[in-house]
């Protein structure tokens, strides 16, 4: 499962191309595009301040020029013949233009529209969602459009017989601020920028009463002799628009307020009656206008960067980095909801997975290599569950699986199979293979787990069961599991208390040597002795003591009494010995080795005098730091015995790999 915000519909058709420009949909959009132009330049002709000869916004060529900016680079040759038609037949119908002049008109036009868009694409604003988009169109636009206006000013002296320089300067400030206003709009644009229904009413409420107002202020009855601010009481209500829904929203609107301002200026009506529209009035009513709509947008952009800095802590908050796949938090918030169609159809199962072997593949390819396992096995146990539930990471190398609606036990089990089936193939990572098992406790909804939180802790001690197992394998809950789990909580506690109070103790079982029948060393054996006197076996600790990792402890406390006991026996027998068990768990620190020579300079012991004992199922599953501790060792002049050698499955090739001093 992946977390993403909402796409555009329309963009990502023209993204994947399913508009493809020489189709009919792709015509059409084209020739939609000129009919927009058409009609955008009567409009903007209302804007014409008649004393000044200026349009105070001018903004059919934004349409094409947003459209550029936002379309891929190949609808570039048919967007720029559509502005060129469009500016033909705007020309002659609303211009009277003369065909001798009319390609001036027609490349000062295209000269916008296309450079303005590949600047705009060049400097990375195809779309208008971010503070920097509009500052960089803030920038572009005046700039470029010197260009287009020294050729729209000849084609405008040409025309009209003004001269070259007021021409050229009208065309800048009409187009500069239709540009800034309009291009906006045509890249913020979207389906489903103001949704649900709900938003959308609120939305259309609120736009409508922006215009409304904006018609009685400019339209109204005259509220001063001259432009007054007084007039501006939409400007609050387009920030509030854009706060509310963002840019997209408020783009769609502020044009139509600022057209509806630049009209009344431009005609001297309602709240500019008896004024005179010159360029003295111009330039104050284009200014506080266009500033009003790019603070408008300059509010939407930064409410909508909040939303997406917003929406991502809150993925970050539920997924997992590294996977993609829901974390920890939002696991445990699903399971808290029991969905009634998951009841219907049947009942929830809850399956607590974890890797076998990871670790080795950290410590052997490194953490690179231990995070693409851990990828691919979010991959594969997702393909499995695919609908039928939810897997999340649970953190390191434990996944969970949420399964809705299962028919029966068997059916979980058999996705259960399947699961540890698809784990165990092989991983190829950088040229090596490497195999994980997958272990799998499952717990099932019941009358007896109404409370969401047992779930999770029956599957837990499932798991706990299944991974005392040789082998990767899968085990349901039972009733003797929580027996099991109170047992081991006790035995945990008993360590713990034992390590902090001192009641570990060292007891010596004596080693015969073959020949004379004479005692050469002694076997150390742990227990632990309670205030009250009882003494506890191994049998009763050492299993939780490996599982909760307080064996390194317990174990480095019985090697320096072991080590203790020596010194003192080898003053009266020199040759004497002390054999010692290991856990794997000691082993896995790289710094052991040095630990235990340390220990035994401490007390001016030859090293010769301790055998450390591992297992031979240990041995089967050391893995390659382990074997260098070993290794490092041995180079000291410590002893490795091999305890319980044929019990197991292990092979005289893996006895020389250990290079093993002692087989017992």
């Amino acid at each position: 499962m992946s977390v993403s915000t909402p796409r555009d519909n329309h963009a990502t058709e023209v993204r994947d191309g399913r508009i493809q420009v020489a189709s009919v949909a792709g015509v059409a959009f084209l020739v939609g595009a000129i009919l927009l132009y058409l009609l955008a330049v009567p409009l903007a002709r209302l804007t014409v301040f008649p004393e000044a000869n200026v349009a105070l916004f001018w903004f059919p060529i934004a349409i094409f020029a947003g459209l550029i900016a936002r379309l891929p680079l190949n609808w570039l040759p048919a967007l720029t013949v559509s502005v060129l038609v469009a500016e033909f037949i705007g020309t002659q119908v609303f211009e009277g233009v003369s065909i001798q002049t009319v390609w001036l008109w027609m490349l000062a036009a295209g000269m916008e529209a296309v450079l303005v868009g590949l600047t705009l694409k060049a400097v990375g604003v195809n779309r208008m969602r971010r503070p920097v988009d509009l500052l960089k169109l803030a920038v572009v636009v005046p700039v470029v459009v010197l260009a287009s206006a020294a050729v729209g000013g000849l084609a405008a002296s040409t025309t009209f017989g003004s001269s070259w320089l007021s021409s050229a300067q009208a065309w800048w400030l009409g187009d500069v601020s239709g540009l800034l206003i309009m291009v906006p709009f045509v890249l913020a644009i979207r389906r489903g920028a103001v949704s649900p229904v709900r938003r959308f009413v609120e939305y259309l409420a609120t736009s409508t009463a922006v215009v409304a107002i904006s018609l009685s202020i400019f339209l109204g009855p005259v509220w001063a002799t001259d432009f007054s601010l007084k007039g501006a009481l939409f400007v609050p209500m387009l920030g509030w628009i854009a706060l509310r829904f963002g840019v997209a929203a408020v783009a769609s609107i502020a044009p139509l307020v600022v057209f509806i301002g630049a009209t009344s200026a431009a005609h001297s009506v309602g709240q500019f009656e008896g004024t005179t529209p010159d360029i003295a009035l111009l330039l104050p009513v284009q200014g506080f206008l266009l500033l009003t709509c790019l603070t408008a947008y300059a509010v939407g952009t930064v409410a909508e960067a909040n939303w997406r800095a917003e929406a991502l802590l809150r993925a970050q908050a539920s997924e997992d980095a590294l996977t993609g796949l829901p974390n920890r938090r939002a696991m445990l918030e699903q399971i808290q909801i029991s969905p009634k169609s998951s009841r219907k159809l049947g009942f929830r199962a809850i399956l607590f997975c974890d890797l076998r072997d990871f670790k080795q593949v950290n410590d052997t390819a490194g953490h690179d290599a231990g995070d693409e396992a851990l990828i691919v096995t979010a991959s594969r146990l997702a393909a499995i569950v695919s609908d039928r539930g939810t897997v999340a990471r649970f953190g390191g190398d434990e996944f969970v699986v949420l399964l809705n609606g299962a028919s029966d036990q068997s059916d979980v089990a058999d996705l259960a199979r399947d699961l540890v089936a698809s784990v165990g193939q092989p991983i190829r990572i950088n040229g090596n293979v490497h195999r994980l098992g997958l272990d799998v406790g499952i717990a099932i909804e019941s009358e007896e787990t109404k409370r969401s939180e047992q779930l999770p802790m029956r599957a837990d001690m499932a798991l706990l069961e299944a991974k005392r197992e040789m082998e990767p394998t899968t085990k349901f809950y039972a009733e003797a599991f929580n027996q099991r789990l109170r047992a081991n909580l006790d035995a945990k506690s008993l360590v713990r208390n034992a390590l902090q109070e001192g009641q570990v103790e060292a007891w010596f079982q004596p080693i015969f040597g073959a020949d004379a029948g004479l005692v050469v060393g002694a076997e150390a054996l742990a227990r632990i002795r309670t205030s009250d006197g009882t003494v506890h076996k191994p049998s009763q600790f050492i299993e939780v003591a490996e599982q909760t990792g307080l064996i390194v402890e317990l174990g480095q406390v019985v090697l320096e009494q072991s080590l203790d006991w020596a010194r003192q026996q080898r003053i009266a027998q020199p040759g004497f010995l002390v054999s010692v068990n290991v856990s794997v768990r000691q082993l896995d620190d790289v710094d052991f080795a040095d630990k235990v020579v340390e220990s035994i300079a401490r007390r001016e012991l030859d090293p010769s005098v301790l055998i450390l004992e591992v297992t031979e199922q240990m041995m089967l599953g050391l893995h390659s730091p382990a074997m260098k501790v070993l290794a490092s060792l041995r180079s000291h002049g410590v002893r490795i015995a091999i305890d319980d050698f044929g019990t197991g499955y292990a092979s005289f090739t893996g006895l020389r790999r250990t290079e093993a001093d002692v087989i017992k």
